[in-house]
């Protein structure tokens, strides 16, 4: 009976050994699938972060890129408009007032024309004055206004001292 004895004994001890040893290849599996998580799950950061690095490295090229065409544009306009604003002056030789061609009437109102002689002169403008401002008044953009009856000068006179006359007459 010792000899059946022993050999349960034996036998338990290697049960309890194959239990103990399945057990730790339980854990050691499990520890090697907790790994292989952590590892998948740190690739996947990894991957994710490098993601996010590219976009913002196509987002920071491409806001470069729009700002250098923007610069680039910007930079055309502002040749275009030295190009622009390096026109040779063309000198007023002459300016004619030109008024209604007959009488005004007491209220009525008229827009002088000016003509400018070469018609293309870079430095036109035209300040008017009346010689009579109780009869005919004039505004600064060449409207006239009968006021009372009779007669006044209209004067234009440009910006390089060029000037020009004309006589209103204003009637009832």
């Amino acid at each position: 009976m010792d000899n059946k004895d022993d050999n349960l004994r034996e036998m338990e001890k290697i049960y309890e050994e194959q239990q103990r040893e399945y057990a730790e290849e339980r854990n050691n599996y499990r520890m090697n699938v907790n790994d292989s998580k952590q590892n998948l799950d740190h690739k996947l950061a990894m991957v994710f972060r490098i993601g996010r690095y590219l976009l913002i490295i196509i987002i920071i090229f491409f806001v470069v890129k729009y700002e250098f065409n923007l610069i680039d544009s910007f930079q055309e306009q502002i040749n275009e408009g030295v190009k622009e604003g390096t026109k040779e002056e063309i000198e007023l030789h002459e300016i004619k007032l030109v008024g209604p061609g007959r009488a005004l009437k007491v209220g009525e109102e008229y827009i002088l024309t000016v003509e400018y002689t070469p018609s293309d002169a870079t430095n036109k403008g035209v300040d008017f004055v009346s010689s009579d401002p109780d009869i005919v008044e004039v505004d600064a953009a060449g409207h006239i206004y009968g006021k009372s009856v009779g007669s006044a000068k209209i004067i234009g006179l440009s910006k390089n001292k060029r000037q020009s006359t004309l006589v209103v007459i204003v009637e009832e």
